[in-house]
């Protein structure tokens, strides 16, 4: 035995084995092979759901950007039922302009008629 050659925890079966071992061989040489071309497949499925869920968090993120940094904080005021609560938000809104425009836009959500009510009820 060669001193240079890895010494192996089994002994390889010569290549003149029997014909049933070569048969063995290539069955699972096809198994591995239709293995890989279903892994091949679901990989490719894989990618098509990332695509449509990147997709989809890009539209997510766009819309958020479009609502604006709303803060939570103004919201329990809404809707606002008796004149002086209007007086208190007005008098509020001087000096935080930007902060009362992206509520409102939150809060109408681009259709005024339909969402009103959410800052105003009666």
């Amino acid at each position: 035995m060669d001193p240079h050659m890895p010494k192996f925890a089994f002994t390889p079966a010569p290549l003149e084995a029997a014909p049933s071992s070569s048969l063995r061989v290539e069955v699972r040489v096809r198994m591995l092979e239709r293995e890989i071309r279903e892994l091949k497949g679901e990989v490719v499925e894989v990618k098509s759901l990332m695509t449509a869920m990147l997709e989809t968090n890009c539209q997510m993120l766009a819309i958020l950007k479009k609502m604006g940094p709303a803060e939570t904080k103004l919201f329990p005021q809404f809707p606002l039922t008796l004149f002086e609560q209007l007086k208190e938000v007005d008098s509020q809104i001087t000096g935080n302009e930007l902060k009362y425009i992206a509520l409102f836009k939150t809060l109408l959500e681009d259709n005024l008629p339909k969402n009103f009510s959410r800052i105003l009820s009666t």
